[in-house]
């Protein structure tokens, strides 16, 4: 594990059957509550928010079942801003589910069914982009493009929660999948994107490379004790 996988994720491929996903993204979701911390995520996201701030909006990039955007609806109060919640996913059953699986968040999110890339290099701007779990089912040169283009489409900045490369992580889910969980495409994909993750080392060469020899954007890397890392990163005005 000292580098990282490149084995395709059964997630990636073609998508025969939906309930195939859903009962994937329903079980991301339970493993979401105890690992995602995303009380920390919101942390960094109050630390972006200018103390002037009327209203932000946050797209969650890669979206999939929604449950980081139905954490937010939860805790909008917590925040010094209102709230414009968007969701992006490619795949439009992920959307689906995630409207299904969260009627609360009907009305007060904008879905947005399109590649990410292809969204990157739209004209409209947004205030925070945030990544969960989504990095890690990209190469690492798609990594780098987007930290250079989220930065410069995001006005406040870009925050990456994802996994941590590690033989403990990968064990542990590994074991706890093969016990518990009933869908194949999680027993194969959890430990899979342990192996597709990261290391600290990793983000600082991101960050680097994206930097390509200039201070163009500026970034974060913190651990958290559920073998993950937040990474923020902010464009250097």
């Amino acid at each position: 594990m000292k580098s990282r996988s490149q084995e395709k994720e059964l997630m990636d491929g073609p998508l025969a059957d939906p309930q195939i996903l859903y009962k994937n993204l329903d079980e991301i979701a339970f493993i979401n509550k105890f690992t995602a911390l995303y009380g920390q995520q919101l942390n960094q996201i109050k630390k972006l928010i200018p103390k002037d701030s009327e209203e932000i909006e946050i797209v969650d990039l890669g979206c999939g079942g929604g449950d980081f955007l139905f954490f937010l609806e939860k805790n909008r109060n917590k925040l010094p801003a209102k709230l414009r919640l968007s969701g992006l996913d490619t795949e439009p059953h992920a959307i689906a589910y995630a409207e299904k699986k969260f009627p609360e968040l009907r009305g007060k999110v904008t879905w947005i069914q399109k590649d990410y890339k292809q969204w990157l290099e739209s004209e409209e701007k947004t205030d925070i982009i945030c990544c969960n779990l989504f990095c890690h089912h990209l190469s690492d040169e798609d990594i780098v493009d987007l930290l250079k283009k989220g930065t410069q489409k995001a006005k406040l900045g870009l925050i990456i929660n994802d996994l941590h490369r590690h033989p403990v992580a990968y064990h542990f889910i590994k074991i706890a999948t093969r016990l518990f969980s009933s869908s194949e495409y999680t027993k194969n994909d959890a430990p899979l994107s342990v192996k597709r993750s990261f290391r600290r080392k990793d983000w600082k060469n991101f960050l680097r490379e994206a930097n390509g020899g200039q201070l163009l954007i500026e970034g974060e890397v913190r651990w958290l004790p559920s073998f993950r890392f937040l990474v923020c990163v902010r464009r250097v005005d």
